[in-house]
């Protein structure tokens, strides 16, 4: 909004600039350039004429031969008149018009001597950063602002996208740079906010601290603390949970101390009454620990820090969010676990055996999951026992749902072998969609987020309600639907409600009151704001059709992991040493043998709660992925059209990426984006493909992947797929999605499938075919057609009486071993005198021939 004012104030230099004033002082011409800059970069009023702006473009006369003068001798006494606000552009000036080098160490030093901080300037320019790369090195052992750059540079996270980028000298070494962090910790009183991010500070090739400076930063930090945040500066939070033994309460309320703190009271009797699995749903229900549609609630909100938390201190790039809301749900799901453990064991039970009984029975009779025998502590043992058993189970947990997610089933000989490392944060959904997660940063999608929910958009500040103070324009809205005046808001203020008004999301009505119109919509707005993902079931169909129409506008994309984007990062900053640097890494920590002293009592006790929280949180977001399974197939199998279906209906089909990452996750059909008679061969991902399949089909339990890509290499498909006569049909995810394909029984389905995996094998053999192999794979790839024909046109064989598949599938069953064998096998079985299978084929390809001629 200042770019009127400063072009305002440009027009007198151009007017005297015009008339023949010539700048000679350093500050004028530093002005001309910036007149020119704003020119350059296509800016400037609508009144300039041409002959101005080509005026203004040839500043450039005047400014490089100015600076071109500058010398060794001379370019300090200039540099001092620099107005301190164009201290930037002095260099900026010698960089971008590559004025040679006049710098030395004794006249940088004279030209800093007043304010060091000004070498920050000549940083932020990477060629004279090259230039002067051993000069500056030097230059930043010795400057007092040097660790401070450092750590703002590769560990500050930029809020505001305001941080000018700065380029450090090569010749400054990552030794260099320690030392330098280091002694700024020795300083009497370093920056407490710097402090911290050395705490958090990750190691990589611009800056790797030592673990001694981190212990260093670690003990100024608790010095620094102590000083600054003694009991006369600080605020204190009581946070307290109760359980009543009282019969006739609730499940939850809340009472209020003395003091005026709330304190969370839970029944007893209705706690205890929960017995074994059903102890889990009480976590979730009772204590919240899931949202009613299956959403963690424990995790970090950005749309819950206030104000001064999001603008407030320094954060590192690598930290996760830890507000006073995350926190407090740190603190009372603690209280509240310890509250439920202490109970228990007072009635000689213990939530450990609770969780077995969940993972190890529950699951498996309620759900048909294959789960297996869950290493649980002995409740005798140490705390730091407890926790080296548990942290690795919540991954093994998770490494054993993968695999199910991606397979359908669990082979247990493979799991054991398998050097798949899965964390509990990347374990995989059982279905293909479940959830959509904002994609990006999409403008308009942003921009209601600010109109509805954030405390700074100034909608909810209108009369008569501004002695309300609500924090946002939809916490408003929900209490003042339909009284409020649109004429009451000021001009800025009826953009965005205008905007508002345009999309359909509020209506204005005669009297000119606002009305609430898609409030389904808007609640969807949401949930997305706080959570970022919304799980696809969450809403019913009509739900899922309107997350649909947000994934069209490019808002949203498919996310098929078995924890919400958000929930993941809660798993990895609790677990694990990456990506976050501030976290408390419990996993890696008890599973590495560094997680301090056993005599820590309760620092371990805390640990192994958390620990004991988060495989509940697996635990039963597992189970709601299995009821979304459910759900799925129930509607797939009930799209069924007679004896077909719709590949969309039982196959996720994606662009093809990567098809190393596809040899050890579950069968992909791997489908090239050209399919013709002689290119295009369907392959499924158990083989090599000598093709670049533009497609992958992730295909369900339902139907068997080798049968699908039977059906798609026929010569039958080919035809009815190329239905304009042309040889070759390019293929789009749309299409495919809509290709209505033959269903049968799994039985035929597996010996189709088999007959396809042989036929496959040959055909990647290609020119290096012996002539037995040869015959094999013409005799194949015939019988295959001739199946087809049943599959397709099952009319074929109710009028001529003539089978295929019963015949196929009782000779399969006769034929056994390895796949070189079974290829003979069924080579010799078909050229048999008299083969059952071979003579119906004569039989059709005549009746065919026969037909086709008339």
């Amino acid at each position: 909004m200042s770019i009127s004012y400063y072009l305002q104030n440009a027009e007198e230099i151009i007017v005297k600039y015009h008339k023949g004033w010539r700048p000679e002082e350093v500050n004028d011409v530093i002005e001309l350039y910036n007149i020119w800059l704003f020119v350059d970069n296509g800016i400037y009023m609508k009144s300039w004429s041409e002959d101005t702006l080509n005026e203004i473009k040839g500043y450039k006369d005047d400014i490089i031969p100015f600076f071109s003068k500058l010398n060794e001798s001379s370019w300090v006494g200039v540099y001092k008149q620099v107005d301190f606000s164009y201290r930037h552009n002095f260099w900026e000036i010698i960089d971008r018009f590559n004025i040679k080098s006049f710098i030395s160490k004794a006249t940088l030093d004279d030209a800093l001597l007043e304010n060091s901080y000004d070498l920050r300037y000549l940083l932020q320019r990477e060629r004279l950063v090259k230039k002067n790369n051993e000069l500056l090195a030097t230059l930043l052992k010795e400057n007092e602002h040097t660790a401070e750059w450092l750590l703002s540079e590769f560990v500050e996270d930029d809020k505001f996208g305001n941080h000018e980028h700065m380029y450090f000298p090569s010749a400054l070494t990552l030794q260099d740079r320690e030392d330098i962090i280091s002694a700024y910790l020795d300083l009497p009183e370093p920056n407490l906010n710097y402090v911290r991010l050395v705490l958090v500070a990750k190691k990589d090739s611009n800056l790797r601290l030592s673990d001694d400076v981190v212990l260093k930063a670690k003990n100024v930090e608790g010095e620094l603390n102590n000083k600054y945040f003694n009991e006369g500066n600080t605020v204190h939070f009581k946070y307290s949970v109760r359980l009543s033994g009282e019969s006739n309460k609730p499940l939850k309320w809340v009472e209020y101390d003395e003091e005026g703190n709330a304190i969370l009271c839970y029944s007893r009797p209705i706690m205890l009454g929960f017995k074994d699995a059903d102890l889990l749903h009480y976590c979730r229900y009772g204590f919240e620990f899931l949202t009613y549609n299956g959403m963690v609630s424990l995790v970090s909100k950005v749309s819950e820090s206030s104000v001064f938390e999001r603008t407030m201190g320094l954060t590192g790039k690598y930290s996760y969010t830890t507000n006073m809301a995350f926190r407090y749900n740190e603190a009372i799901s603690m209280l509240q676990i310890e509250a439920m453990q202490n109970a228990l064991e007072n009635e000689g039970r213990n939530l450990e055996s609770a969780i077995k009984v969940f993972y190890e029975t529950y699951l498996k009779e309620k759900y048909g999951y294959p789960s297996t025998a869950l290493s649980l502590p002995d409740p005798s043992a140490d705390w730091v026992s407890k926790c080296r058993i548990i942290a690795p189970e919540i991954d093994a947990v998770a490494k054993r749902y993968n695999l199910f997610a991606k397979r359908g089933s669990v082979d247990d000989d493979l799991l054991q072998i398998s050097s798949d490392t899965v964390r509990v944060s990347g374990a995989a959904s059982c279905n293909h969609i479940k959830y959509y997660t904002i994609k990006g940063q999409p403008g308009e999608l942003y921009r209601l987020f600010h109109l509805f929910f954030s405390d700074q958009s100034m909608l909810s500040f209108v009369d008569p309600f501004k002695d309300k103070h609500y924090g946002s324009f939809f916490q408003m809205l929900a209490e003042q639907d339909g009284k409020i005046p649109y004429d009451n808001y000021a001009q800025y203020q009826r953009s965005g409600i205008d905007y508002l008004i345009e999309e359909g999301y509020l209506s204005k009505n005669e009297e000119g009151y606002l009305f609430v119109e898609k409030k389904m919509e808007i609640g969807f707005l949401k949930h997305l704001y706080e959570y970022h993902s919304c799980p696809v079931l969450a809403y019913g169909t009509y739900g899922k059709e309107m997350l649909q129409v947000m994934a069209e506008k490019g808002w949203l994309e498919e996310d098929n992991h078995l924890f919400s984007i958000e929930e993941r990062n809660y798993f990895d900053y609790y677990m694990y040493n990456s990506p976050y640097t501030n976290g408390p890494a419990l996993r890696n920590r008890y599973v590495h043998g560094t997680s301090g002293s056993p005599n820590q009592d309760y620092k371990h006790r805390s640990a192994y709660n958390r620990l004991l929280i988060l495989l509940i949180l697996e635990l039963l977001k597992i189970e709601d992925d299995l009821i979304q399974r459910q759900s799925s197939e129930t509607e797939k199998v009930s799209e069924h059209k007679g004896d077909s279906f719709l590949l969309g209906k039982m196959a996720d089909v994606l662009s093809y990426s990567n098809p190393k990452a596809l040899t050890s996750a579950g069968k992909h059909l791997l489908i090239p984006k050209k399919v013709g008679f002689d290119e295009g061969y369907v392959f499924v991902n158990t083989l090599s493909s000598t093709t670049n399949p533009s497609y992958v089909a992730l295909v369900n339990g339902m139907v068997v992947p080798e049968y699908i890509a039977f059906l798609m290499n026929s010569s039958l498909f080919r035809l009815l797929l190329n239905s304009n006569g042309s040889k070759t049909t390019v293929l789009t995810i749309e299409r495919l999605k809509s290709l209505e394909l033959p269903y049968c029984n799994l039985e035929i389905q597996a010996a189709c499938g088999r007959l396809e995996h042989l036929t496959a094998q040959l055909k990647m053999l290609d020119t290096a075919l012996t002539r037995e192999e040869r015959l094999q794979l013409d005799l194949f790839t015939n019988l295959r057609d001739y199946l087809s024909l049943e599959l397709f046109k099952a009319e074929f064989a109710k009028e001529t009486g003539i089978e295929f598949l019963a015949p196929f599938v009782k000779m399969m069953d006769r034929i056994s071993g390895e796949d070189r064998q079974c290829a003979r096998q069924l080579a010799d079985e078909l050229l048999k005198p008299g083969n059952l299978l071979m003579e119906n084929m004569k039989k059709a390809r005549i009746l065919i021939n026969q037909r086709n001629q008339a």
